[in-house]
């Protein structure tokens, strides 16, 4: 653990009082787009090209507030968009950790264009058609998913009919490359 004024803190703590640390969520109920269309609506984070970083995603929030007609899950699609990038629409700015700090270099969307089909490479919460069993969930996956520069990461719905409506959540630390 690192130390600071002569106490032991947490790396999380560290991370975010030198403004490394990121958070970004809808700021309204949004549809999930149902499978890994190249056409997105829900919550993206990619890292720009230019990025001096690498995107270690920590925490992703999930709060569903509508039932699927069918059973879903809910989980994190990926990709390397190489080259050409992600055009993200309904920008998301990123709040740092350290309030008042700068927004970083993760670019947070409700809606995006994705170049390339992106993979299943996480499922997170299974989401029931009985919404007293629906909890939202913060999941900590620690840095687990590494985004690059030209990398993406999104919220997904597997199953169900139309997707899954809720408010969800990114938060992540930018390592120098």
């Amino acid at each position: 653990m690192a130390q600071i004024n002569n106490q032991f803190k947490p790396a999380d703590y560290v991370a975010g009082a030198n403004g490394m640390i990121f958070n970004a969520a809808n700021q309204a109920s949004q549809l999930v787009t149902q499978g890994f269309a190249t056409t997105y609506s829900g919550l993206c984070l990619s890292n720009p090209l230019t990025s001096p970083v690498n995107l270690a995603v920590m925490k992703v929030g999930l709060a569903v507030n509508a039932n699927p007609a069918a059973a879903a899950v809910l989980g994190i699609m990926a990709a390397y968009a190489g080259p050409t990038g992600v055009t993200v629409g309904a920008a998301i700015t990123p709040v740092p950790s350290k309030l008042g700090g700068s927004t970083g270099y993760g670019v947070v969307g409700a809606t995006a264009t994705f170049p390339i089909a992106p993979s299943l490479i996480m499922p997170l919460q299974y989401v029931p058609t009985t919404a007293a069993e629906i909890s939202p969930s913060l999941i900590d996956i620690g840095g687990s998913v590494v985004l690059p520069p030209g990398a993406f990461a999104a919220i997904c719905t597997i199953g169900g009919v139309t997707g899954t409506t809720g408010i969800f959540s990114w938060q992540w630390e930018e390592i120098p490359a």
